[in-house]
């Protein structure tokens, strides 16, 4: 983990993780820190691996807020596609 030596937060953190290709270096940057509820906290991390880069920006933080227990309900399965009909036989070739 590196940190920043003036507010102490942390700035970037290296991790392997194990992928199909074996273990990958992953880079990850705490960028563009703001206050939310007196807590600093990173609006845009960036995620840096071998093949490609993902970035996540955050628009909006929020602390402690009600969140409606129908966002968590399972949803139903879906019902099965029914098999397509075999084909007819082809008549015989004259």
């Amino acid at each position: 983990m590196y940190f920043d030596t003036e507010t102490g937060q942390v700035i970037r953190q290296d991790a392997e993780r194990e992928s199909p290709q074996g273990a990958a270096l992953i880079q990850t940057y705490f960028e563009d820190f703001r206050d939310v509820d007196g807590v600093k906290m990173p609006f845009t991390i960036r995620q840096v691996m071998p093949m490609f880069e993902l970035m996540l920006k955050f628009t909006e933080v929020k602390h402690n807020i009600e969140i409606d227990d129908a966002k968590f309900v399972k949803p139903a399965p879906a019902a099965p596609t029914p098999a397509p009909a075999p084909a007819a036989p082809k008549p015989p070739a004259k």
